[in-house]
């Protein structure tokens, strides 16, 4: 879901509803009683919810960037993977 945050928490709840997996760009809803809500209905239809976010400029990305990358050379290739669990369905 990229389209404008006012419209995040509709079209969100209709694709969780229809049990599709949804990725939300940043902010993910308007409030947090939104999110509440679709983290409800995303464990009731086993969809998953995920947020988009832009790690480039994250505090942690600015000092590997500024501070670690310099003292080890040259960098050819960098890969990294950054997640977080916001549910489990163990509960």
């Amino acid at each position: 879901i990229s389209t404008p945050l006012a419209l995040h928490y509709e079209e969100t709840l209709f694709a969780l509803s229809n049990k599709r997996n949804v990725l939300v760009e940043k902010l993910v809803m308007m409030s947090s009683a939104q999110l509440e809500h679709l983290c409800t209905i995303s464990k009731e239809k086993a969809a998953l919810l995920i947020e988009g976010i832009w790690t480039r400029y994250l505090p942690i990305s600015i000092h590997i960037r500024d501070v670690r990358l310099p003292k080890i050379g040259e960098v050819k290739r960098v890969s990294s993977d950054f997640s977080a669990s916001i549910w489990s369905p163990d509960g």
